[in-house]
């Protein structure tokens, strides 16, 4: 259960943090607006894990373009030191 709240937090720094979220918005808006119509629709009213295990993939797609955003980066730091 906690995982989800981990994955939460990452999922909204890379809304908030500029190069990833840049990042995340070259995918179309119909495959981000999937999770959310989920989410608001069923978790509210539900808030069963049942009901949100359809929108969890997209949180760890967001995750990962957090976490591949920082890695570029850091391999762009590294280069720019050698």
């Amino acid at each position: 259960m906690w995982v989800f709240y981990v994955a939460a937090l990452l999922g909204l720094a890379a809304l908030v943090w500029g190069p990833a979220r840049r990042a995340a918005r070259r995918a179309p808006a119909a495959l981000w607006a999937c999770p959310i119509l989920m989410f608001v629709s069923c978790v509210p009213f539900a808030g069963s894990t049942r009901y949100r295990s359809p929108a969890d993939p997209f949180l760890l797609i967001l995750v990962a373009v957090l976490l591949g955003v920082v890695v570029d980066r850091r391999r762009g730091e590294r280069v720019a030191s050698a």
